[in-house]
């Protein structure tokens, strides 16, 4: 339905019956079309959908040692978009501003974890060490699309790195567009 003309009201008129009726078909028309935006869009919350998502290790475990190692073992959380995930390698659909994080939790030794591109290394992005359980990174950077990302941990003494209990977001990595 196409917007309904109106005549303007004049001040000390009365106001007519047929404009507050042109009126309100207006606000009826213009709410459907805005109704079937957000249905189309954000599915029906409003909500316009991020590029990105959220790995974690699940149930995986994966041995890191004194060595560069890709961590691998990622397992979608939800249903990610615009991002694929394979053996450890993530690639945007779409160029433009990403914010990167990531995490993981090893016991006692030095390590190290950091975010990078085609190679682990001398492609580095953004990187951090801890000598305390829990050690993570994060940075924003733009992104061209089909842009890889992986990420890289190091450990003095080898060990199993895995999540501690179900629902355990540690290790985990997300990565959302939040830019042109």
């Amino acid at each position: 339905m196409a917007i309904v003309a109106m005549t303007p009201a004049v001040a000390g008129n009365v106001a007519l019956a047929a404009e507050y009726n042109k009126l309100i078909t207006n606000i009826t028309d213009l709410d459907s079309r805005t109704t079937a935006v957000e249905a189309a869009v954000g599915g029906g919350t409003g909500e316009v959908p991020r590029k990105g998502g959220e790995w974690s290790f699940g149930a995986s475990t994966q041995s890191v040692g004194a060595a560069n190692t890709l961590l691998t073992q990622w397992a979608a959380v939800g249903t990610p978009s615009g991002v694929t995930h394979s053996a450890g390698v993530f690639t945007v659909t779409e160029a433009g501003l990403y914010v990167i994080n990531a995490s993981y939790r090893a016991a006692g030794a030095d390590k190290w974890i950091w975010i990078c591109g085609t190679a682990l290394t001398g492609d580095t992005w953004f990187k951090n060490s801890s000598t305390s359980f829990n050690v993570g990174v994060s940075g924003v950077r733009r992104l061209t699309a089909g842009q890889q990302i992986r990420i890289g941990a190091f450990i003095t003494t080898t060990q199993t790195v895995q999540r501690e209990t179900a629902g355990d977001f540690c290790p985990g990595v997300t990565i959302y567009k939040i830019g042109n």
